[in-house]
C-alpha cells in the first residue's frame, strides 16, 4: 500500500531532506502515480496521518513528491478511509 510505504519513509527520516531544508519529503512510487487514477491519488491525499502535508513536484527531478511539514509529528498510523459505494443506475 502506497500510503503506508510513504508513512514509513517519512518516519525513517532524521533530518528534513527537501530541497529547501524546511519539510521531509518522499516520493510516490513511479508504478503508482503510471497506473493512479485522480480518485486513486484523492484517496492517497486522505490516508495521509498528518496536518500539514502536501502533494508537489519538484522543479527539474520528475516525479510526485510528499511534503511533511518538519513540526508534524510523523509517528502517526495512516488513515482507514471508507469507500464511497458506486451508485447504480
Amino acid at each position: 500500500m502506497e500510503a503506508r510505504r510513504i508513512a514509513d519513509k517519512i518516519r525513517t527520516l532524521e533530518k528534513p531532506n527537501s530541497p529547501d531544508g524546511e519539510c521531509f519529503m518522499a516520493e510516490l512510487s513511479t508504478a503508482f502515480t503510471a497506473l493512479a487514477s485522480s480518485e486513486d491519488l484523492e484517496c492517497l491525499y486522505h490516508m495521509m496521518p498528518y496536518k500539514e502535508y502536501s502533494f508537489s513536484e519538484i522543479k527539474g527531478r520528475y516525479g510526485i513528491y510528499v511534503f511533511v511539514a518538519k513540526e508534524e509529528n510523523r509517528n502517526r498510523k495512516i488513515r482507514k478511509i471508507k469507500h464511497r459505494k458506486k451508485e447504480r443506475k
